[in-house]
């Protein structure tokens, strides 16, 4: 039995080196396996990563006439297969952004609890911008501080999700869109609709893009999709543009200006508002003609030019 309690006394730093060792070299795996463990995002990229690669490949034998022989590689070096690559990956994430952005904005929309919120205060940060001359601007933008009742009758005190130059009136109302845990309420407005419907046309523009190349790499026809970007330029892209410059313009800038809502406005700023104003208010009563030309055209075999004439064709 001594001889025993010997041996074990020897042995027993040995034994407590060998523990130590066996659980750092266990938290030590553990903890290079949590390291490198991917999230649903990350595995979604190395998929986004993989046909990117996959979506050069196609391009580039394309672009060497050999978009169909699996036996010919595309005769391009690696900065270019890489340059390629890049602009993929890059119009693939954003479009998968811009959906994902979508998808959940119209999901807060539609599925927060509503509440009336009062306007009790402001918090203001400084914006910095740069101007075409590169010399920075320094813009105050105020987000309004809300107050409202929820379900559950408690007072709450939350920040808005938007914040604008201009100051919100206290005591206003607004309606917003909160769930308890929300660091800033969903504020639910035309801005915000306005808002989504741009980011809508940069989702439809980025899977357009996307789609588009997909199709021309696999050497698919593109008449179609040639025709639904036409349509979407002539048709929403084009003149929804021309409205928001015109509605920038015509209201932000001179309405407010007159109606003594913003006074910081420089005399060539108000100069050149009203001349973009008179301009694109004539643009768009003339494409608004040219499509009422048009649709009339094609139904009754009348010309727009006979229109304009009033003689048929």
């Amino acid at each position: 039995m001594g001889t025993a309690r010997v041996i074990d006394g020897q042995n027993l730093n040995k034994l407590i080196m060998k523990e130590n060792t066996y659980a750092a070299t266990q938290t030590l795996s553990e903890g290079h396996s949590q390291g490198f463990a991917l999230t649903g995002y990350g595995w979604l990229m190395v998929v986004v990563a993989i046909l990117s690669v996959l979506l050069t490949y196609k391009f580039l034998s394309k672009k060497s006439g050999n978009s169909f022989d699996s036996t010919v590689k595309p005769k391009a070096g690696c900065l270019s297969f890489g340059y390629v690559f890049l602009v993929i990956f890059c119009i693939a994430t954003l479009a998968l952004g811009a959906i994902g952005m979508f998808v959940n904005s119209i999901h807060n929309i539609v599925s927060l609890p509503r509440y009336e919120a009062t306007i009790i205060g402001h918090d203001s940060y400084q914006s910095e911008s740069k101007d075409s001359k590169g010399r920075r601007r320094n813009t105050t933008m105020y987000t309004p501080i809300l107050q409202f009742t929820d379900v559950d009758g408690n007072l709450r005190e939350v920040k808005a999700d938007l914040s604008s130059g201009g100051k919100e009136a206290v005591g206003s109302t607004m309606t917003i869109g909160y769930r308890s845990g929300m660091d800033d309420a969903e504020v639910i407005s035309s801005t915000k609709y306005f808002m989504l419907l741009g980011l809508a046309t940069m989702m439809f523009i980025m899977v357009y893009v996307l789609v588009l190349g997909i199709v021309y790499s696999f050497g698919w026809s593109t008449k179609i999709l040639l025709k639904i970007g036409a349509g979407f330029l002539m048709y929403y892209l084009f003149p929804a543009g021309m409205i928001l410059l015109f509605w920038g313009c015509a209201y932000h800038g001179l309405y407010k200006h007159f109606t003594g809502q913003r006074h910081d406005m420089p005399v060539w700023a108000i100069v050149l508002c009203s001349i973009f104003s008179v301009t694109l208010f004539f643009v768009l009563i003339g494409w608004a003609m040219m499509l009422l030309g048009k649709s009339i055209g094609g139904e009754t075999g009348i010309s727009r030019r006979a229109i304009l004439k009033g003689n048929k064709r």
